[in-house]
């Protein structure tokens, strides 16, 4: 796949970086982050291989970001510092990481082949869901499930937290959102129906 960040710059050219990987059988929604400086992009390959690299340096080749065999990568956060990012293995094992790939937490998830998942704002939640149950679930890095979301049937397609990361949006391929409140663990808004599948799904800043 190709990954095209663009910087709000009219003078700095758009560049493009070949992302190897994402053979079948996928086992992550493929994503990218950008820094929010600009300066890194990070990218989840469809097979689960992630990497960082520089907007500031064409040439550079990317940082690998190297689990055990068996992990993929899930989710990364760039705002952090240090950055993080999250894998999980086939016994669902998740394991929370810095870019050295030292481990700094890890606690016993679900068993899964296919998974869509992110972090909250602070590194504190992580949303997940895998393929094999499609039912969302927040867990805290200390290992305790927070919340279990099965308030609608359709095949989850998309998650994200507010920049506040007090809340959850699940998108749904039926074309229905809903929006869930984190610390109260309800449903804050009735579900928000557009009428088409939802791919990603975004908060404005305010």
């Amino acid at each position: 796949g190709k990954t095209d960040p663009w910087i709000a710059d009219s003078t700095y050219r758009p560049q493009v970086f070949e992302v190897e990987g994402g053979q079948p059988p996928y086992r992550v929604r493929p994503k990218a982050f950008l820094s929010a400086d600009g300066q890194h992009v990070a990218t989840i390959a469809a097979d689960g291989t992630a990497r960082v690299w520089s907007t500031q340096n064409e040439t550079a080749p990317a940082q690998i970001l190297e689990g055990q065999p068996d992990e993929a990568a899930i989710a990364i956060n760039l705002a952090t510092d240090p950055a993080q990012w999250v894998t999980v293995s086939q016994d669902g094992t998740i394991r929370l990481r810095d870019f050295r790939g030292q481990i700094l937490n890890q606690f016993p998830g679900v068993p899964g082949q296919r998974w869509n998942a992110v972090l909250s704002p602070d590194n504190q939640i992580i949303a997940m869901v895998s393929g094999e149950d499609n039912i969302p679930r927040l867990w805290d890095f200390q290992g305790n499930l927070l919340d279990t979301i099965n308030d609608h049937p359709g095949q989850v397609s998309a998650l994200n937290f507010s920049p506040d990361g007090k809340t959850l949006a699940i998108g749904f391929m039926d074309g229905n959102i809903l929006l869930w409140d984190v610390p109260g663990k309800y449903r804050s808004h009735a579900p928000i129906q557009t009428g088409s599948s939802i791919i990603n799904v975004r908060f404005s800043l305010d």
